[in-house]
């Protein structure tokens, strides 16, 4: 991998989770984070059921918020100077 993404954010998500009972999933997830050494965000979701996927979704969406979008670095044309433009506000 590069070292640039590399250092990038990285999050765990655990799908199926319905297929365990709680004692076996808090086991297997522990085993887990000691196996990787795993420091940032952990998601444990089942798609089939919904469990967990509002909490994943939430934290997606304001990640995604949180990042410098692209479109305010282009120029506006239109003014003919170098003035950003901004779609979004």
């Amino acid at each position: 991998y590069h070292p640039t993404r590399a250092a990038r954010g990285r999050w765990l998500v655990l799908n199926q989770v319905h297929l365990l009972d709680d004692v076996t999933l808090a086991a297997r997830q522990t085993a887990l984070l000691k196996a990787l050494d795993w420091q940032g965000p952990v998601y444990a979701i089942s798609a089939t059921t919904g469990a967990g996927t509002a909490a994943l979704a939430r934290d997606v969406m304001a990640r995604l918020q949180a990042l410098p979008h692209p479109l305010r670095q282009m120029p506006d044309t239109d003014a003919g100077d170098d003035s950003a433009w901004h779609p979004l506000d």
